[in-house]
């Protein structure tokens, strides 16, 4: 009788773990695919979202720019006024790290405000008529926008005039008025 009991022991541990088959193992691998499929896009979803992702910056609004200029020096002339001083700042900042940066040199302005000498560097040769144009009316309206925001005028009073000159021999190659707008000097000749 112990003989009996025994083959039927191995009888229900057979049927408990079956043999392992190739057909058995797929089926055991279908009955997980769901599982290891939710799994697997987690992983990559968090992969992808992963805190060194570079987001792009912010763009900063117009009014930072203006806490980042710096405070008229204290031993500013007494002539000159420090409304003054933060237009010219503003207005080379501008021009500087404008698309025509390349072409502009530096620039100087009256006391007043009211009249503007801009440098230009040898680029200005390269230039179109067009592309110098548009030049001069830069510097203009950008002069014209800053001393307003600053209030640098009075309503009547404004800017006179813009006159751009070469910077190696100081040759003026344009001039702008508002009665008559932009002038370009042709080679040669001297205003």
């Amino acid at each position: 009788m112990a003989r009996s009991s025994r083959p039927s022991a191995s009888k229900t541990d057979a049927k408990k773990n079956p043999p392992r088959t190739l057909l058995g193992t797929i089926g055991a691998g279908l009955r997980k695919i769901p599982t290891t499929f939710v799994l697997v896009l987690i992983g990559l979803f968090i992969y992808f979202r992963s805190p060194d992702e570079a987001e792009p910056p912010e763009p900063q609004p117009e009014d930072s720019i203006a806490h980042e200029e710096p405070q008229p020096p204290s031993d500013l002339p007494a002539n000159i006024s420090p409304a003054f001083w933060t237009c010219v700042y503003r207005t080379d900042t501008q021009l500087s790290e404008s698309l025509w940066g390349d072409v502009y040199y530096g620039m100087e302005a009256s006391d007043a405000g009211r009249s503007v000498s801009v440098s230009v560097s040898p680029e200005w040769a390269n230039l179109t008529p067009e592309q110098r144009s548009t030049i001069v009316e830069l510097v203009a309206t950008t002069w014209q926008k800053n001393s307003q925001d600053l209030a640098l005028f009075t309503p009547e009073a404004g800017l006179e005039t813009v006159t751009l000159k070469r910077a190696e021999d100081d040759a003026v190659v344009a001039v702008w008025t508002p009665s008559d707008g932009v002038e370009i000097v042709e080679e040669g000749s001297e205003s």
